[in-house]
Parts: C-alpha cells; sequence; structure tokens
C-alpha cells in the first residue's frame, strides 16, 4: 500500500470517529435539552397546583373607616348598588403605579340602585389577581375574587379623574376589602325586594335604613 493510500485511510478512519463522536455529542445534547424541557414542563405543573391551593395574602394597611359601622360606611361610598358580575374581562399586573398586588377587572350588570346612579354596566377593578407566576395575590382581609354569576351588594367609590394610577380609568368603581362585596345567596332579580328571602332582605335592609332614615320592608 502506498503512501498516498495509507494517508487517505486514516483521513477516512478519522472523519469516522469524527462523525461518531458529534453523533454521541448530539445524543447527549438532545438528552440534556429533554431533560431540561421535562423539568421545566413539571415545575410549571407544580407551580399551578401550588397556585391554586396556596394564595398569596399581601399585608394590607389599616381601612380608611370602620366597616361593621353601617352608618359611616353608607355615608363614606358613593354607591351602594345590587348588581351581577357578568364576566371577567382581564387581569392588570403591578406597573408601578397604585397598590402593589395585580388588579381584577370585571363586567358587572347593576340591578338596583340603593344609593347614587349608575350605568347599566359598571367596569369593577377589585384588587387581587393571579400574578405572571399564576400564583393567586389578595389582601388578606379580601381573600375571595368576584364569582362569575353571582349577585352581589357592591359599596364602592368611583376612581378619580384626579387618579395617577395608570391600571385604573376615573370613572371605574373599585373593590378592595370585602366589605364593600357582600354576597347575595339565593338573589332572584324577577322578584321584589320583599319577595326575596329573609337573609338578603336583611342584608338589604341595614344599608337601607341608613339612606332612606326608615325601612321600606
Amino acid at each position: 500500500m502506498n503512501k498516498e493510500a495509507i494517508n487517505n485511510q486514516e483521513t477516512n478512519y478519522s472523519g469516522k470517529n469524527k462523525f461518531i463522536r458529534n453523533g454521541i455529542f448530539n445524543k447527549r445534547l438532545i438528552s440534556i435539552l429533554a431533560f431540561i424541557i421535562c423539568s421545566l414542563v413539571f415545575l410549571l405543573i407544580v407551580l399551578k397546583i401550588i397556585a391554586k391551593y396556596k394564595p398569596v395574602y399581601v399585608p394590607k394597611g389599616d381601612t380608611v373607616i370602620d366597616y361593621s359601622n353601617i352608618e359611616e360606611v353608607v355615608k363614606y361610598h358613593e354607591l351602594i348598588f345590587i348588581g351581577k358580575v357578568n364576566k371577567k374581562v382581564r387581569t392588570k399586573p403591578y406597573d408601578g403605579t397604585g397598590t402593589n398586588i395585580p388588579y381584577t377587572e370585571y363586567e358587572i350588570e347593576t340591578i338596583t340602585f340603593l344609593k347614587g346612579e349608575g350605568s347599566q354596566i359598571e367596569t369593577l377593578n377589585f384588587y387581587g389577581g393571579y400574578n405572571r407566576l399564576k400564583f393567586l395575590e389578595v389582601y388578606v382581609d379580601n381573600r375571595e375574587l368576584p364569582i362569575v354569576g353571582q349577585y352581589y351588594i357592591f359599596i364602592v367609590n368611583r376612581v378619580s379623574i384626579e387618579t395617577t394610577n395608570k391600571r385604573l380609568k376615573p370613572g371605574d368603581i373599585t373593590v378592595s376589602v370585602s366589605q364593600q362585596m357582600i354576597k347575595l345567596n339565593n338573589y332572584n332579580p324577577s322578584l321584589p325586594f320583599s319577595k326575596q328571602n329573609v337573609e338578603i332582605i336583611n342584608i338589604i335592609n341595614q344599608y337601607l335604613y341608613y339612606i332612606d332614615d326608615k325601612i321600606i320592608y
């Protein structure tokens, strides 16, 4: 065998070894990437499970008023009305303005205004919601998100035209404490107040007493 043939054989052998080495390296790389992807998927699943069952409770400062004092509550708030949560519109992550917590926007269908006036459809911003990691962040004293399809008494103020909070629009309404949103279980919108169940009548009456200075039932 001449020298040129030997060199060609060595070159071919070297090329085959390089190909084999590259193939092994590629297989290892694919295995590593597959492991990383599987780990990330598993981690996301775990985070979603934790987020579902382990909300993040955010401390909140003292409220401006005493919500156990109904008279004070009625005087302080611009609007008191019965409404239905039509749908969740979107979640607004913290953007550096307002309070450091996600806001969740809902469409509210108004049924009856007990105090103040408004539109048939109002935009509610609830202080709390799912953050970018899909963890539920809510205030300690406001743990339950509005339930779509549920009726509530809403006790709220409108967002001021002077607001610097970029996540809120002037004229929208906000809820930051649980006492601003009282659930009316089994409320029937086709019935007058006097025909609702006793629990609902009692809830509504305690606010009407200070709005009209009389009980109408």
